[in-house]
Protein backbone atom coordinates (compact mmCIF):
# COMPACT_ATOMS: atom_id res chain seq x y z
CA UNK A 1 0.00 0.00 0.00
CA UNK A 2 1.17 3.28 -1.32
CA UNK A 3 -0.07 6.57 1.19
CA UNK A 4 0.44 9.95 0.50
CA UNK A 5 -1.06 12.34 3.00
CA UNK A 6 -3.64 9.43 3.91
CA UNK A 7 -4.33 9.51 7.21
CA UNK A 8 -7.76 9.89 7.81
CA UNK A 9 -8.25 6.70 4.96
CA UNK A 10 -5.63 4.93 6.91
CA UNK A 11 -7.42 5.50 10.16
CA UNK A 12 -10.39 4.01 8.89
CA UNK A 13 -9.87 1.32 6.50
CA UNK A 14 -6.53 -0.04 7.64
CA UNK A 15 -7.79 -1.90 10.68
CA UNK A 16 -10.11 -3.80 8.30
CA UNK A 17 -6.69 -5.02 6.25
CA UNK A 18 -4.81 -5.74 9.47
CA UNK A 19 -7.58 -8.13 11.31
CA UNK A 20 -8.38 -10.38 8.21
CA UNK A 21 -9.63 -13.94 9.19
CA UNK A 22 -7.40 -15.64 6.80
CA UNK A 23 -6.12 -19.45 7.35
CA UNK A 24 -2.31 -18.57 6.03
CA UNK A 25 -0.08 -15.85 7.63
CA UNK A 26 0.14 -12.62 6.05
CA UNK A 27 1.85 -9.08 6.46
CA UNK A 28 0.68 -5.56 5.44
CA UNK A 29 3.37 -3.11 3.94
CA UNK A 30 2.84 0.34 4.13
CA UNK A 31 5.22 3.00 2.33
CA UNK A 32 4.70 6.34 2.95
CA UNK A 33 5.43 8.71 -0.20
CA UNK A 34 6.56 11.71 2.79
CA UNK A 35 2.98 13.01 3.49
CA UNK A 36 2.44 16.08 5.42
CA UNK A 37 -0.79 15.06 7.34
CA UNK A 38 -0.87 12.93 10.36
CA UNK A 39 0.04 9.67 7.98
CA UNK A 40 2.86 8.90 10.00
CA UNK A 41 1.23 9.36 13.41
CA UNK A 42 -1.33 6.68 12.34
CA UNK A 43 0.79 4.32 11.33
CA UNK A 44 2.79 4.70 14.14
CA UNK A 45 -0.31 3.88 16.14
CA UNK A 46 -1.41 1.08 14.26
CA UNK A 47 1.61 -0.39 13.98
CA UNK A 48 2.45 -0.68 17.77
CA UNK A 49 -0.70 -2.34 18.64
CA UNK A 50 -0.56 -4.41 15.17
CA UNK A 51 2.95 -6.69 14.16
CA UNK A 52 1.71 -7.38 10.73
CA UNK A 53 2.01 -3.96 9.69
CA UNK A 54 6.05 -3.06 8.21
CA UNK A 55 5.78 0.78 7.24
CA UNK A 56 8.82 2.23 5.47
CA UNK A 57 8.89 5.93 3.99
CA UNK A 58 10.32 7.46 0.88
CA UNK A 59 11.84 10.58 0.90
CA UNK A 60 10.60 13.38 -1.25
CA UNK A 61 12.71 14.17 -4.31
CA UNK A 62 11.98 16.75 -7.05
CA UNK A 63 13.15 14.50 -9.60
CA UNK A 64 10.82 11.79 -9.35
CA UNK A 65 8.88 11.14 -12.12
CA UNK A 66 6.79 8.49 -10.48
CA UNK A 67 6.70 8.00 -6.87
CA UNK A 68 4.05 6.11 -6.20
CA UNK A 69 5.80 3.30 -8.76
CA UNK A 70 8.96 4.01 -6.27
CA UNK A 71 6.44 3.23 -2.71
CA UNK A 72 5.56 0.17 -4.67
CA UNK A 73 8.67 -1.10 -6.05
CA UNK A 74 9.79 -0.35 -2.16
CA UNK A 75 6.57 -2.71 -1.49
CA UNK A 76 7.02 -5.45 -3.39
CA UNK A 77 10.68 -5.86 -1.86
CA UNK A 78 9.76 -6.37 1.75
CA UNK A 79 7.04 -8.19 0.33
CA UNK A 80 7.47 -11.85 2.09
CA UNK A 81 4.26 -13.95 0.95
CA UNK A 82 3.83 -15.88 -2.46
CA UNK A 83 1.20 -13.71 -3.31
CA UNK A 84 0.98 -9.63 -3.55
CA UNK A 85 -1.85 -7.59 -2.73
CA UNK A 86 -1.43 -3.78 -3.99
CA UNK A 87 -4.62 -1.40 -1.90
CA UNK A 88 -5.20 1.58 -1.98
CA UNK A 89 -5.60 3.28 1.38
CA UNK A 90 -9.06 4.94 0.45
CA UNK A 91 -10.29 1.40 -0.46
CA UNK A 92 -12.63 0.00 2.06
CA UNK A 93 -12.39 -3.53 2.82
CA UNK A 94 -16.27 -4.44 3.52
CA UNK A 95 -15.12 -8.43 4.61
CA UNK A 96 -13.37 -9.92 7.20
CA UNK A 97 -12.76 -12.78 5.03
CA UNK A 98 -11.65 -11.02 2.06
CA UNK A 99 -8.25 -12.35 1.69
CA UNK A 100 -9.87 -16.03 2.41
CA UNK A 101 -12.13 -15.23 -0.43
CA UNK A 102 -9.03 -14.74 -3.31
CA UNK A 103 -7.32 -17.73 -1.79
CA UNK A 104 -9.14 -20.31 -3.94
CA UNK A 105 -8.61 -17.90 -6.72
CA UNK A 106 -4.93 -17.64 -6.00
CA UNK A 107 -4.12 -21.12 -7.62
CA UNK A 108 -2.09 -21.97 -10.95
CA UNK A 109 -1.91 -21.22 -13.45
CA UNK A 110 -3.34 -17.78 -11.64
CA UNK A 111 -0.56 -15.04 -11.89
CA UNK A 112 -2.49 -12.30 -11.75
CA UNK A 113 -6.33 -10.96 -10.07
CA UNK A 114 -7.75 -7.54 -10.75
CA UNK A 115 -10.93 -7.21 -7.96
CA UNK A 116 -13.64 -4.53 -7.69
CA UNK A 117 -15.54 -4.47 -4.46
CA UNK A 118 -19.07 -3.24 -4.43
CA UNK A 119 -19.83 -0.59 -2.14
CA UNK A 120 -22.78 -1.27 -1.24
CA UNK A 121 -23.59 -4.77 -0.80
CA UNK A 122 -19.23 -5.33 -0.34
CA UNK A 123 -19.47 -8.14 -2.41
CA UNK A 124 -16.02 -9.06 -5.20
CA UNK A 125 -15.75 -9.41 -9.03
CA UNK A 126 -12.56 -10.83 -9.61
CA UNK A 127 -10.55 -10.52 -13.26
CA UNK A 128 -8.24 -13.82 -12.95
CA UNK A 129 -5.13 -13.86 -15.59
CA UNK A 130 -2.82 -16.37 -16.55
CA UNK A 131 -0.22 -14.38 -17.69
CA UNK A 132 0.48 -10.51 -17.32
CA UNK A 133 0.15 -9.41 -21.12
CA UNK A 134 -3.49 -9.23 -21.41
CA UNK A 135 -3.41 -7.26 -18.20
CA UNK A 136 -1.54 -4.46 -19.16
CA UNK A 137 -4.23 -2.30 -21.11
CA UNK A 138 -6.54 -2.70 -17.96
CA UNK A 139 -3.84 -1.68 -15.28
CA UNK A 140 -2.12 0.82 -17.64
CA UNK A 141 -5.52 2.79 -18.59
CA UNK A 142 -6.83 2.68 -15.18
CA UNK A 143 -3.74 4.19 -13.64
CA UNK A 144 -3.33 6.92 -16.62
CA UNK A 145 -7.22 7.79 -15.54
CA UNK A 146 -6.40 8.24 -12.04
CA UNK A 147 -3.52 10.35 -12.75
CA UNK A 148 -5.32 12.78 -14.67
CA UNK A 149 -8.05 13.23 -12.35
CA UNK A 150 -6.11 14.51 -10.07
CA UNK A 151 -7.01 11.74 -7.86
CA UNK A 152 -4.60 9.07 -6.12
CA UNK A 153 -7.34 6.18 -6.34
CA UNK A 154 -10.21 7.31 -8.26
CA UNK A 155 -11.92 3.65 -8.98
CA UNK A 156 -14.09 4.03 -12.41
CA UNK A 157 -16.90 2.20 -12.09
CA UNK A 158 -16.98 0.94 -15.89
CA UNK A 159 -17.26 -3.00 -15.31
CA UNK A 160 -13.63 -4.54 -16.57
CA UNK A 161 -11.66 -1.55 -16.75
CA UNK A 162 -10.86 -0.30 -12.96
CA UNK A 163 -10.54 -1.83 -9.82
CA UNK A 164 -10.39 -1.48 -6.45
CA UNK A 165 -7.05 -4.11 -5.87
CA UNK A 166 -4.83 -5.99 -8.15
CA UNK A 167 -3.39 -9.34 -6.65
CA UNK A 168 -0.02 -10.75 -8.17
CA UNK A 169 2.22 -13.50 -7.78
CA UNK A 170 5.73 -12.33 -5.88
CA UNK A 171 7.88 -13.28 -8.66
CA UNK A 172 6.02 -10.76 -11.05
CA UNK A 173 5.93 -8.01 -8.65
CA UNK A 174 8.38 -5.75 -10.35
CA UNK A 175 7.12 -6.60 -13.91
CA UNK A 176 3.74 -5.18 -12.90
CA UNK A 177 5.43 -2.42 -11.66
CA UNK A 178 6.14 -1.78 -15.44
CA UNK A 179 2.04 -1.34 -15.82
CA UNK A 180 2.44 2.08 -13.86
CA UNK A 181 4.67 3.84 -15.81
CA UNK A 182 2.75 7.06 -16.95
CA UNK A 183 4.26 9.32 -19.15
Amino acid sequence: MAAQDEGEALARNLPQILTQEYDGDYSVVVIDESSTDNTADVLDALKAENQRLYTTFVPKYHFQRNPRRLALSLGVKAAKSDWIVVVEPTTPITSAQWLQELAPFAQEPAVLMTGYINRKSGDVRLRTFDELSPAKGIISKTERWRSTKGGRWKTRLIPGTGYDFIAVRHSLGHELLKFFEIP
